[in-house]
């Protein structure tokens, strides 16, 4: 049983490139304009501590984002799942947009370091394992998204994960929260953002800039070589999550 008053914490664990940040974002919203919690930014952010958030006074929810399974590394967070305190929340894509999102980012930052072999091969199965270990392991207590259908009905998610966290919210509060989060609003806020060289979150150091926002990009910049390279690498997660039969 929850131990009384303490807080819920909610990890959001989706892998890069997934819109992970925007369901953290939407998550906080959910928690902060209904009074039921907060949003605390990354796990692994320096300075960043757990014992300084467990507290009843932020409320129901603790909202955080991270990507490795905590409960198998942090006894506070293990504790947690055996009070009954950890949930997950985490989004999915298919993994050969992801590599072709993060091609495509590497180009407009000029990034040479950048190597699509080792991260899809090398790489891809180690975010894609932590992943599948939050489901594995949290099942009921952790709801996954699709990019492909969440980026493209904020309502929808934003009613969705609000029903996970058993939050209810008004029509007019998830049409604003939902609001936020449209690819033209996102970008309006990190063009401002720079503009007055202020940080666009209080938690997080960055928000991740939109690459495209479209599903199936990799049939129009992939080479065959590079989706059969994909593919072979991560063929049980494509497969266990629909994107290849």
């Amino acid at each position: 049983m929850p131990k009384k008053n303490k807080p819920t914490w909610i990890f959001v664990v989706g892998t890069y490139r997934t819109a992970s940040t925007t369901q953290y974002e939407i998550i906080r919203d959910i928690l902060e304009d209904s009074k039921a919690g907060k949003g605390v930014g990354y796990y692994d952010q320096k300075g960043w501590k757990i014992r300084n958030f467990d507290d009843p006074k932020h409320g129901k929810y603790i909202a955080c984002k991270n990507f490795t399974y905590l409960p198998k590394e942090n006894p506070l967070v293990k504790a947690f799942k055996e009070e009954g305190r950890l949930k997950a929340a985490g989004t999915i894509r298919d993994p050969r947009d992801i590599a072709t999102s993060m091609m495509i980012r590497s180009w407009n930052i000029d990034n040479d370091s950048w190597s699509f072999e080792e991260t899809v091969t090398e790489f891809f199965p180690v975010w894609l394992g932590q992943f599948d270990e939050w489901v594995q392991e949290l099942q009921q207590d952790m709801v996954v998204s699709r990019f492909e259908k969440f980026t493209k009905d904020l309502m929808y998610e934003t009613k969705r994960l609000s029903k996970f966290l058993e939050i209810e919210l008004t029509p007019q509060q998830i049409e604003t929260i939902a609001s936020r989060y449209t690819t033209k609003e996102i970008m309006k806020r990190k063009k401002e953002a720079k503009e007055q060289d202020e940080r666009e979150d209080e938690w997080l150091p960055a928000i991740p800039a939109i690459v495209t926002g479209k599903s199936g990009i990799y049939k129009e910049y992939l080479e065959p070589e590079q989706i059969a390279m994909v593919e072979e690498a991560n063929e049980d997660f494509l497969k266990r999550w629909g994107y290849l039969t």
